[in-house]
């Protein structure tokens, strides 16, 4: 039921010609081909305030793509959350482009020392006279997540700077927001979200899922960028959870997408099969027992695979990009050079220390 114009933007949208295209000349020699296209393809979303996953194949520089992106779209904001290993080389694209003092890496307060406390709350060592408590306290709340326009985030500590309301009351919504730094960093102004890794947010019920469905919710981004490199071939079900967090009108009916793209098949609930079996007994009941449970078990949906897959491409063409390295001409030919080094004693030994501890 969409208007004749929004039918053309998205047909449009898919074959990157929405709008003028205004790559800055310093910008652009940076990236390939392909990687201008998906920057396109990235802005023209964020400028009709749709959100997208780019889901090019491993080592085809998507974060190069979408770092590019989040600085043509003139965000006031940009959160980027990905894995604590990522963190450096987020921060390594975008220092082609933006000076350091710009981007903040946000680690967490625990396991540090009073002193890199004061030092990453700007005290000076020494200098604060504040507890370790109150510091850790003053981290959480502050962090430099206002000063920044670009701030990096892991997975694993989102909840330290993020807290979801209790209840819906009044009271317990204000003081959410006072505890949640991230959520204050993108409220009323031009914000953008980018998830690296997107996949890792297949479980629903894991606390990073909640923590980026409520920051969403809340904080109304003006985009969302996810990025992955896993294809929707893969586990589509997996696809859902993003999907969901871009608001795409697939996810509306859960079941219809289980049984139309996951091949799911219904199984009791946990507990409901003991449940509906001791009453079967204790009711004398005849005939057919799984059919009785069948008949009155809260049944849950569990995916078994993958099918339909082009039919969901097709439905996800206008917020999914994907390329694969066969897809592309002007990828640069990778070669390996070996070197050698002849190491002393204490060097042999450093070295083994330091891959033993990379090991565990």
């Amino acid at each position: 039921n969409l208007p004749p114009e929004a039918i053309k933007f998205l047909h449009d949208l898919r074959n990157y010609k929405t709008i003028n295209y205004p790559i800055d000349k310093e910008l652009a020699p940076k990236l390939r081909d392909y990687q201008k296209e998906g920057d396109r393809w990235l802005f023209n979303l964020a400028y009709y305030r749709l959100s997208g996953i780019l889901a090019d194949d491993m080592g085809l520089g998507k974060s190069l793509s979408l770092s590019v992106a989040a600085i043509e779209g003139n965000f006031d904001s940009v959160i980027i959350i990905c894995p604590a290993s990522l963190k450096t080389n987020w921060r390594d694209e975008l220092l082609w482009y933006v000076p350091e003092r710009d981007i903040t890496i946000v680690d967490s307060a625990q396991g540090k020392t009073k002193a890199e406390l004061e030092k990453m709350l700007g005290y000076g060592e020494g200098k604060s006279g504040k507890k370790i408590s109150e510091l850790q306290e003053e981290f959480k709340e502050r962090g430099k997540w206002v000063d920044n326009r670009f701030v990096i985030v892991n997975f694993d500590i989102l909840d330290e700077f993020y807290k979801i309301p209790a209840t819906r009351s009044k009271e317990n919504i204000q003081k959410a927001y006072e505890e949640s730094p991230m959520l204050q960093y993108i409220m009323n102004r031009k914000s953008l979200i980018i998830i690296d890794e997107a996949h890792r947010l297949s479980n629903n019920s894991s606390i990073r899922y909640k923590v980026i469905k409520d920051l969403i919710k809340r904080g109304e981004p003006h985009s969302i960028y996810a990025a992955t490199g896993t294809p929707i071939t893969n586990n589509p079900q997996n696809l859902y959870c993003v999907l969901q967090f871009l608001g795409d009108p697939i996810t509306d009916d859960y079941q219809y997408f289980m049984d139309r793209y996951c091949d799911a098949f219904k199984v009791p609930a946990k507990g409901e099969k003991e449940k509906w079996t001791n009453i079967w007994h204790q009711r004398g009941c005849r005939g057919d027992l799984k059919e009785f449970i069948r008949n009155n078990a809260r049944m849950i949906q569990v995916a078994s695979g993958a099918s339909n897959l082009e039919e969901l491409k097709e439905r996800i063409s206008h917020i999914y990009l994907r390329r694969t390295k066969e897809d592309l001409n002007d990828l640069p030919q990778k070669r390996i050079h070996e070197v050698f080094y002849n190491l002393s004693d204490v060097q042999r030994y450093e070295y083994e220390e330091l891959w033993k501890e990379y090991e565990e």
